[in-house]
């Protein structure tokens, strides 16, 4: 079924997504709103479906058109706020506390991955532009909500809200919930608070995980994520600390 934007405006209840812009099949949502020429802070497009849907490491997100959430988000804030490199993680924590109002049991791969159980409802790509002192950030989100078969050949395993709750999920009403949790992480609530709350939903630390680092696959123990959303390892006698975009194929050590 197609998204109700008239609906979902009479729903949604946070300064996001105030202007909607609405395609029923897009190549993706973050290329629409790069391309909209001066957009408004909180501008939300949507589409039923994509074509050139990916998310980190240009892997590319497939999709069932009308079944899922697939938006992006319009952040503009100094490069100087606290926030600014963690804008990944905080969309990870706002989807996974909207998650966590319809299910239980779902949790955050380093650096955003949403999964449950090891399977992966949601991801993110956020593709950031500086202009002098300002920072423009399109947030990307795949969500898989009423989908029920996939067909993805390799990589994690998906799952939908669907499947892990027995019954659809009502699209316009779950974006607007998402929306007002993610205004609430980017314009609202203090950093330190946030900090403390992705840590307690993150899945990847207090374990023994692989990874690749410049080509080369290790294995450490993944300590804590630290103040500037780095993942902290301890491997190979050393203790260091990685950004999302340095270490990659992170899974658990069997």
């Amino acid at each position: 079924m197609a998204f109700n934007p008239g609906r979902f405006g009479r729903l949604n209840a946070s300064g996001l997504g105030q202007t909607l812009v609405y395609r029923p099949a897009t190549g993706s949502t973050n290329t629409v709103l790069k391309e909209l020429a001066g957009a408004a802070p909180g501008t939300v497009v949507l589409a039923d479906t994509q074509s050139a849907g990916r998310g980190r490491l240009d892997r590319v997100w497939v999709d069932e058109p009308g079944k899922n959430l697939l938006f992006s988000v319009l952040d503009i804030r100094p490069v100087t706020d606290k926030k600014s490199g963690l804008i990944p993680l905080l969309t990870s924590l706002a989807i996974v506390r909207t998650i966590g109002d319809r299910v239980a049991g779902a949790g955050i791969k380093w650096p955003n991955d949403l999964v449950h159980d090891g399977r992966k409802l949601a991801g993110i790509l956020v593709e950031a532009r500086t202009t002098g002192s300002t920072m423009a950030f399109i947030i990307g989100i795949g969500l898989n909500v009423n989908q029920v078969r996939f067909s993805v050949p390799g990589g994690v395993e998906p799952v939908s809200l669907a499947l892990l709750t027995g019954h659809p999920e009502d699209r316009e009403r779950l974006l607007a919930d998402l929306l007002m949790n993610l205004e609430r992480v980017l314009q609202q609530e203090p950093v330190s608070d946030l900090l403390m709350a992705y840590r307690s939903a993150c899945v990847t630390t207090g374990q023994t995980i692989r990874f690749t680092h410049h080509g080369e696959e290790k294995v450490g123990f993944a300590d804590s994520v630290d103040d500037e959303g780095r993942l902290v390892i301890q491997s190979e006698g050393h203790t260091l600390a990685y950004q999302g975009n340095e270490i990659f194929h992170i899974r658990v050590q069997p």
